[in-house]
């Protein structure tokens, strides 16, 4: 029993360290109870329709403390979690403490009625982002993001020069007019960020021309700003791409090579 659980919940066990049908059934119970949960909120329900995702709510928090303990028990058949004091440091890791804080309500008898505390469930798929080729994928993305990084920092001090900039202006222009919006360089920061991001949300408007002159050089900065780090997201994203596929080209021109050697 204890061999087919470390199959099943390791992928450090298995090749391919792909997800085993209990990981892959799992991640599902996670983003059907979150669906649940969301569904829950909307006030139209009926009793009897609430009722019954009640009782599915529960019956799936049931199966996440069998799976918790299932790993925990587990955990014991590999070598660098045999013992109590293997077990102590599994259990606080962080991916483990992640799934207690989502299951904790059950465990000390509270009804888990928060939506938030349902939500944070979805943060244990981030765990299985970590196996197989998801993993790989992972990796050369982030190696990409972290050739980028010189340029990233810069665009985003751009960025914030542009918008403490702006903000102050304001500040000096319109603060006076409008104290209750524009009246310190943190409240301008409002107006700066949402035009800077180009939503606009129109709640901070300029009145007199020199602000409206301010905020016009800004939403056309800000075209080129926002534009400025997405290309470089998008390039790093296209580079790790790139990468999976020429690793994937070598290693079936390598594995055609092999099996096409001649035998001595």
């Amino acid at each position: 029993m204890r061999d087919f659980l470390v199959r099943e919940l390791f992928s450090e066990t298995r090749t391919p360290r792909g997800l085993s049908r209990t990981e892959g059934t799992i991640v599902g119970l996670i983003l059907f109870s979150t669906f649940l949960a969301i569904v829950q909120t909307e006030p139209t329900l009926s009793g009897e329709l609430r009722d019954w995702i009640d009782r599915l709510l529960k019956f799936c928090s049931f199966l996440f403390i069998v799976e918790y303990a299932g790993r925990v028990y587990a955990a014991g058949a590999l070598p660098q979690y045999a013992g109590w004091r293997g077990r102590l440091r599994f259990v606080t890791r962080l991916r483990m403490i992640i799934d207690l804080l989502a299951i904790g309500p059950v465990f000390l008898g509270v009804t888990d009625d928060s939506i938030i505390v349902r939500l944070a469930r979805i943060a244990r798929i981030v765990r299985y982002a970590r196996i197989g080729s998801y993993a790989t994928a992972l990796d050369a993305l982030a190696t990409a993001l972290s050739a980028r990084k010189i340029e990233l920092l810069l665009s985003f001090g751009l960025a914030f020069a542009v918008l403490l900039m702006s903000a102050t202006l304001m500040y000096l222009v319109e603060g006076d007019i409008q104290p209750d919006k524009l009246g310190s360089v943190p409240r301008a920061l409002w107006w700066a960020v949402s035009t800077l991001t180009t939503v606009g949300y129109g709640d901070v408007v300029p009145v007199t021309w020199p602000g409206k002159i301010i905020a016009g050089f800004t939403a056309i900065i800000a075209i080129g700003l926002v534009a400025l780090p997405a290309g470089i997201f998008a390039a790093a994203f296209s580079d790790a791409f790139q990468a999976q596929r020429n690793l994937r080209r070598a290693a079936r021109i390598a594995e055609h090579a092999q099996r096409n050697a001649p035998e001595d």
